[in-house]
C-alpha cells in the first residue's frame, strides 16, 4: 500500500462519515475558512500531514486530524463550546473505530492511544471542535519492486 492509498483510504472514512459535512487535506494554511472562495460545511474535518516512518516491514503515516463546528457567532457559553469539542470528539472515535471494528483495511491499523487537544477559536467564524495526531500503520515491506518497475 502506498502513502497516497493511506492518505486516500482516511479521506473516503472521513468523507463516509455521516455528520461530517467537508473533508480537507494539507498544510494548516489549506484550512478553508469563509474568508476563501470554499466557505467550509460544517462540521469540517482536515487531515494534516506530519511525518511517515519507513520499516522493513512497514511504515507509519502521523497526521493531525482536526475536526471542527461552528459554534454560534458573538459569546458562546462554556458548556456551548464543550457540546461542540464533545461531538467532534465522538466523530474522531468513529473514525477511528472503523479501523477495528471492520475487515475493509486488513493492511491499515491504527494506533488507538491518541491525545486530542479541544479547542475554540476565532478565525473569520468561532469553531470549536479537536486536533488528535493520529498514526496509521500500514503493512508494506521492503521489496523494492514499486522503485525498480520503469514507468511507461
Amino acid at each position: 500500500m502506498t502513502y497516497q492509498q493511506v492518505v486516500n483510504r482516511l479521506l473516503a472514512i472521513m468523507q463516509s462519515h455521516y455528520l461530517i459535512n467537508q473533508t480537507g487535506y494539507g498544510n494548516l494554511s489549506d484550512i478553508h475558512t469563509p474568508d476563501d472562495e470554499q466557505s467550509p460545511d460544517y462540521p469540517y474535518a482536515f487531515l494534516n500531514p506530519i511525518s511517515v516512518n519507513v520499516g522493513e516491514y512497514s511504515f507509519a503515516s502521523q497526521f493531525n486530524l482536526i475536526i471542527m463546528d461552528q459554534v454560534t457567532d458573538g459569546d458562546t457559553t462554556a458548556a456551548e463550546d464543550i457540546a461542540v469539542q464533545s461531538n467532534c470528539l465522538m466523530y474522531l472515535q468513529d473514525i477511528m473505530s472503523h479501523f477495528r471494528q471492520t475487515d475493509d483495511d486488513r493492511n491499515l491499523d491504527i494506533e488507538v492511544d491518541v491525545t486530542a487537544t479541544p479547542f475554540k477559536e476565532r478565525f473569520e467564524d468561532n469553531v470549536a471542535g479537536v486536533t488528535a495526531q493520529i498514526t496509521i500503520q500500514s503493512i508494506t515491506p521492503l521489496d523494492g519492486c514499486e522503485a525498480a518497475m520503469p514507468r511507461t
